[in-house]
């Protein structure tokens, strides 16, 4: 499943150092799982993001996870 795989690669920090960097993939795997109709994945991802990069003026995950 290519999303498994894209999670594993962003948990595994593969070719990304810094933290916003990883919040923003994890933000593209939450996208990617809630289109999907993952809602409970895609929470779980949010939170992931807003963990590495709780700033509400960089990380749209802090205001998503807030709504839900």
């Amino acid at each position: 499943d290519d999303l498994r795989d894209l999670q594993h690669v962003i948990d595994e920090k593969y070719l990304m150092k810094e933290r916003d960097i990883i919040a923003a993939a994890y933000n593209l795997l939450g996208f990617a799982l809630q289109l999907l109709g993952d809602t409970e994945s895609a929470r779980r991802v949010f939170s992931q993001a807003v963990e590495l990069d709780p700033d509400t003026s960089t990380n749209p995950s802090v205001k998503r996870t807030v709504m839900s």
